[in-house]
């Protein structure tokens, strides 16, 4: 699975620089229901993609496909706008589309890759308090920040957004912290590859971070493959 999703990550990168950088947070507004919110260029690209644009399909399809759940794909914001995209023609959606059939993996397996250690039931918990209203944010914090410490991979790239971004912060009753958000983004870098190498390219720059603060993030991420407890040390 993570080799088909480098695959999709090299089908992904023709994207543009300021593309790639909005990957950010996601939309009450988007067909499939989600907790983050969207960026201006994406909510743009949204406009543009409900009234038939295919390109503009496409490329919100690209721009969300980090904050997709691996173990819920076809659920995701990315695969029901890649799939519109495809069914419009587009050449590269419809390619990305054949490369996960012939993939090929059960959400089981999907679920002990990306979800290991028991996490998706707290993530299934997750999805349930989403539907709430109101929504608990701080109870749904405090679930992902324990999926987290148990490696799960969206957990960790859920929290790298909301650490890394004021507008998801605010909404989940926490400070924004780009040396916290860096350290997410490498653990998970570390423990599943470059399936979330654009928000290393986002969180861990040179505008958010100095050079110590990067390499303290790059030896604290490291300690944590050993020790993975310590993740609550970021809060």
């Amino acid at each position: 699975m993570k080799n088909h999703i480098l695959l999709l990550l090299l089908a992904l990168s023709a994207c543009s620089a300021e593309t790639t950088a909005d990957i950010q947070n996601m939309t009450a507004s988007s067909p499939a229901h989600t907790h983050l919110n969207y960026t201006v260029e994406q909510k743009n690209l949204l406009a543009q993609a409900e009234k038939g644009d295919v390109d503009a399909q496409y490329f919100l399809a690209q721009s969300l496909f980090e904050t997709a759940d691996p173990t819920r794909i076809k659920e995701s914001d990315f695969y029901h706008w890649m799939k519109k995209a495809a069914d419009n023609g587009h050449e590269v959606a419809q390619n990305i589309l054949a490369d996960m059939a012939a993939d090929g993996m059960s959400s089981q397996e999907t679920a002990d890759e990306f979800a290991p250690n028991g996490t998706q039931k707290i993530m299934d918990e997750i999805k349930l308090l989403e539907k709430q209203t109101p929504v608990d944010y701080l109870k749904i914090i405090g679930k992902l920040q324990q999926a987290a410490t148990l490696q799960n991979y969206m957990a960790l790239s859920d929290l790298t957004v909301i650490y890394g971004m004021e507008e998801n912060a605010t909404v989940y009753g926490v400070k924004t912290n780009p040396l916290t958000a860096c350290t997410l983004a490498l653990y998970n870098n570390h423990l599943y590859g470059d399936v979330n190498k654009g928000h290393l390219d986002l969180y861990c720059n040179g505008e958010k971070l100095t050079k110590a603060q990067f390499k303290q993030a790059e030896q604290f991420s490291e300690m944590l493959i050993k020790h993975p407890n310590r993740l609550s040390e970021l809060w």
